[in-house]
């Protein structure tokens, strides 16, 4: 019976990613912002699968030896590698404003690499980072995510959630800051209560629309093939809200995405619980509002030429991410 359900559920990605793969062919995302270096390192848990870390480097002699690292993993909705290097820009760019080391960092994808092989990949990341040479034994981490890749570091950030996967705790107690963007955090929660996109987004909503069959099947491809949602690595809100009291938390949500109400009740449970989170609701945006507009789709590019919601949504969510980011190393 499983592998049934597992032959259906790739069928059905096969067709999903052509599909998206049309919408967006070629993207430019890494030749408009290539890294400094490309460091591929071995998946210690995940079979026959090499972690690529796209390195941004301040100019030399401009970072302090051991300074801090940003690791950023990118939106996938956990299904589509076709999105690698769709953060290219915003991890540039926070390299350049701030000064310090950001690494993009790869993972694998569903139904291929179900739950909970990406969130050991993390671990991998964060584990070479603290102990190649390279990066001098940094002693501040943060971590950053778009859409899956925001649930990736929501664990990671969790006191909690991170060794509970095999993250070591000192290595945990380095991360200070995590900002996240239409990150799923809830999936114990009724999709169709979620408002999602089922009629897509109306014309003038930049994003990409989430309806309930899609978020359905990738929710199926990752936790395949019996993995609870109510599992908290799965739904890092289930988690204690203290465990995140280490890091500065910055949750983005966007008006036209069916994500938007748990990433704002995450953001309540944090502040109530003392933590110090802040939330940004981008408003006229749907899901991956970052990734549209602009003849090459490159996020943050051209933000201050327009009063546009897109444009105004974009510049405000870099912006509070990267104060964020700023306050967390000591560069406020």
């Amino acid at each position: 019976m499983q592998a049934v359900r597992y032959a259906k559920a790739k069928a059905a990605m096969a067709l999903v990613r052509t599909f998206v793969a049309s919408l967006c062919p070629n993207p430019k995302w890494i030749d408009k912002n290539p890294p400094t270096r490309v460091v591929q390192i071995e998946a210690t848990q995940v079979k026959k699968y090499k972690i690529t870390l796209n390195v941004y480097e301040p100019p030399a002699g401009t970072a302090a030896p051991g300074g801090p690292v940003l690791i950023n993993w990118f939106g996938s909705s956990f299904v589509f590698n076709s999105f690698w290097g769709s953060s290219a820009a915003f991890c540039s760019r926070i390299c350049n404003d701030l000064g310090i080391v950001v690494i993009d960092a790869s993972y694998p994808q569903a139904p291929e690499y179900p739950y909970p092989q990406a969130l050991h990949c993390a671990i991998d990341v964060i584990n070479y980072v603290v102990s190649d040479p390279s990066f001098g034994n940094p002693q501040v981490l943060c971590v950053s995510g778009f859409s899956s890749g925001g649930n990736i570091a929501l664990n990671m950030a969790s006191s909690e959630l991170g060794p509970s996967l095999g993250l070591a705790p000192q290595h945990q107690a380095k991360i200070k800051g995590c900002v996240v963007s239409c990150a799923p955090t809830a999936f114990q929660v009724d999709t169709k209560s979620k408002d999602p996109n089922d009629d897509g987004l109306p014309k003038n909503i930049p994003g990409l629309p989430l309806g309930f069959p899609a978020l359905e099947l990738f929710t199926d491809c990752y936790l395949f093939p019996t993995t609870p949602r109510t599992v908290p690595s799965v739904s890092p809100s289930l988690a204690a809200p203290t465990s995140f009291a280490n890091a500065k938390v910055a949750l983005i949500t966007a008006s036209h995405d069916p994500l938007r109400f748990e990433g704002l009740a995450m953001h309540e449970a944090l502040v109530g619980a003392g933590v110090d989170s802040v939330h940004y609701r981008a408003e006229g945006v749907g899901h991956a509002f970052e990734l549209q507009g602009g003849d090459d789709r490159v996020a943050w590019s051209n933000d201050g030429d327009s009063d546009s919601p897109l444009s105004k949504a974009r510049r405000e969510a870099y912006d509070t991410m990267r104060r964020r980011i700023a306050e967390a190393v000591g560069k406020a």
